[in-house]
């Protein structure tokens, strides 16, 4: 009698652990601009009331479509491929839920303050390009590109602000990741610094 007693209370405890009813997951979507990992959301278990119990099985992962993006090899993180859509999946037995991943990579990179791509400087001049990471006409406020310069003899660049050193050209690229823009910079010679403005071509830059 003793044993089927606690064989009785042995059932009632385990019929009594919180079932897991359901997954949460934050945040619920996200957009990226880089093919860069990043974590996967954190995921909450819930039972039927919506209360956080605990789970003694290991989430699963699982992403698709896979051109979009994969799950890293180290079970952690997702890596973006390519611009689209892609929904990352939380398992846990017969319960999931997903993740919205946006994934839209930038197309070019614009440079202003040279008109037509190109910039005519004074000797001692100097002048300020801008320059934008952009996807599909739209900039990306948080892609910053990297400037420099093919002659750093004749001008030099440093976020954009562009200096006369010498007499000649050079090129000034903003790049960002295999994307770049460029801006062909020449330098007047001093012997002939008056006449600069008369002698530039249409379309050209002239910073003295």
């Amino acid at each position: 009698m003793k044993n089927v007693a606690l064989i009785g209370v042995l059932a009632l405890g385990a019929g009594c652990a919180p079932v897991p009813a359901s997954l949460s997951l934050s945040p619920a979507a996200d957009k990226v601009h880089e093919v860069t990992p990043l974590a996967l959301p954190s995921v909450e278990v819930l039972d039927k009331a919506g209360t956080a119990v605990a789970s003694h099985e290991a989430i699963s992962w699982s992403v698709s479509p896979e051109e979009v993006a994969k799950l890293g090899d180290d079970g952690a993180t997702v890596v973006p491929l390519a611009d689209g859509t892609a929904t990352v999946t939380a398992n846990l037995g017969t319960i999931s839920a997903s993740w919205t991943l946006n994934v839209a990579l930038p197309d070019a990179v614009n440079i202003a303050g040279a008109e037509g791509g190109a910039l005519s400087l004074a000797p001692t001049g100097s002048a300020m390009l801008t320059a934008s990471v952009v996807d599909n006409g739209q900039a990306v406020e948080s892609l910053v590109v990297t400037w420099s310069s093919s002659d750093p003899a004749v001008a030099t660049v440093a976020d954009g602000s562009v200096m006369a050193v010498a007499a000649g050209t050079s090129s000034v690229t903003a790049t960002w990741g295999a994307l770049s823009s460029t801006v062909v910079v020449t330098v007047a010679d001093p012997a002939v610094a008056e006449g600069v403005e008369a002698g530039v071509p249409a379309g050209d830059t002239v910073v003295q």
